[in-house]
């Protein structure tokens, strides 16, 4: 739009490349930023210039859809927190629950399937660069009975992820539930003191390490070394900690005072022993592997006379003594899925008390030896039960509301 007598024009593009001496040019910016455009015009009456700014700005990314679900299976009602995974420019999302009912736009919402089903959840993401979308499935079984208000004799400690991730919770005789640990790592693994404290695991410094705590979540103090990964502590009948530790390798049975201290292995290192339960007796129920498949055995409080109680014939585990020592609970796979089942301390007599109807683990025995504790997923989610010690009155004690394991008495 220059005025005057012009015989000659120069652009200069501002990005160091272009330039031209066409009166109207056309210039593609290939990168964003903003370009200062000067234009010199010249003719017989001298010269003169201009300038001007372009902003150029990046190019859309054109969104990919993407989102996780926790959890994908249950029993209605079931509660799912979805969480958007979506990269590139997105300005709106669009979900469909799949039911003919729900739907959000939020980008993290939560939402409860009322009915058992298979519902194809999926995800729209819009943005300047375009749409896409991805789907899921989730899972909803149909719910058991309501949970009855169970009375259990002693409190309880458990794991549970209902808020987010694995965390230590107490569960009062009357069901009051309450949240021990914070931390936003990976806490499991709780047991009870005989002084009311707690030990867990936990890789809150980087790795699984045992820490103790009162039954409160004050006091936390953290009592392994952080050389090597610790996991599965129990107290003794006098006061120190037994643990699993790879220190030297591979699992091996230690035990430490409750300070730390006194660091002392049991085990002999020919095999991989591990879950260690100690009587109140002195002596020891532990799992290797030191004949070809994880069996049960059992052996003096310093490590020696080391025999064999389980039978072979199965894959046993997580062995607890009954409270007079006279029987222990464990798992085994003998029957072709998991299930509790009980011996006499010497290994005869052995009994299944659970039923086969989901896969059942981590038992744990009440303090007046009248019940078990234990983990089952046959309502869909892990959750905890309770039964006899001969298998009846079997009544779930979780909520159903998210995975709950690893739960033991106080004593």
């Amino acid at each position: 739009t220059s005025t005057g007598d012009v015989s000659s024009f120069l652009w200069s593009f501002g990005d160091g490349v272009g330039s031209s001496t066409d009166p109207n040019p056309t210039y593609t910016f290939n990168a964003a930023g903003d370009y200062t455009v000067a234009l010199t015009v010249s003719g017989s009456g001298g010269s003169n210039f201009t300038q001007q700014v372009i902003s150029v700005s990046a190019p859309a990314v054109a969104p990919v859809a993407g989102f996780t679900a926790v959890p994908t299976s249950g029993v209605a009602p079931l509660t799912v927190q979805f969480t958007n995974t979506s990269t590139g420019d997105v300005s709106s999302f669009l979900w469909s629950f799949g039911d003919g009912v729900g739907s959000s736009t939020d980008p993290n919402p939560t939402y409860t399937f009322n009915a058992a089903g298979d519902y194809t959840v999926a995800l729209t993401v819009s943005g300047s660069g375009g749409s896409n979308f991805t789907e899921m499935i989730v899972s909803v079984s149909a719910g058991g009975s309501t949970t009855p208000s169970v009375t259990l004799s002693s409190k309880v400690v458990f794991t549970s992820n209902r808020d987010g991730n694995p965390e230590i919770y107490t569960r009062t005789t009357d069901g009051q539930i309450t949240r021990i640990t914070n931390d936003g790592a990976n806490d499991n693994a709780a047991a009870w003191s005989g002084d009311d404290r707690v030990v867990f695991v936990s890789d809150r410094e980087g790795r699984p390490q045992i820490y103790i705590m009162n039954s409160d979540g004050s006091g936390l103090l953290r009592l392994s070394d952080l050389t090597a990964n610790d996991s599965a502590p129990v107290w003794t009948n006098d006061g120190r900690l037994a643990f699993v530790s790879d220190r030297e390798g591979r699992p091996q049975i230690y035990v430490m005072n409750s300070d730390g201290s006194g660091l002392l292995r049991l085990s002999d290192l020919t095999a991989n022993d591990t879950m260690p339960a100690w009587s109140s007796d002195g002596r020891i129920a532990f799992v290797s592997d030191r004949e070809g498949r994880p069996q049960i055995y059992v052996m003096n409080s310093d490590g020696t006379n080391i025999q064999r109680i389980s039978d072979f014939n199965g894959d046993d585990s997580a062995p607890v003594w009954s409270p007079d020592n006279s029987r222990i609970v464990f798992v085994s796979t003998r029957d072709g899925r998991p299930q509790i089942y009980t011996m006499n301390s010497s290994g005869t007599d052995t009994v299944r008390i659970s039923d086969f109807t989901g896969d059942d683990y981590a038992p744990s025995w009440s303090p007046d030896s009248s019940q078990i504790l234990f983990v089952s997923t046959r309502d869909g989610l892990p959750q905890v039960y309770v039964m006899n010690t001969d298998g009846s009155g079997v009544q779930r004690v979780s909520d159903n509301t998210a995975a709950d394991s690893e739960s033991v008495w106080q004593r």
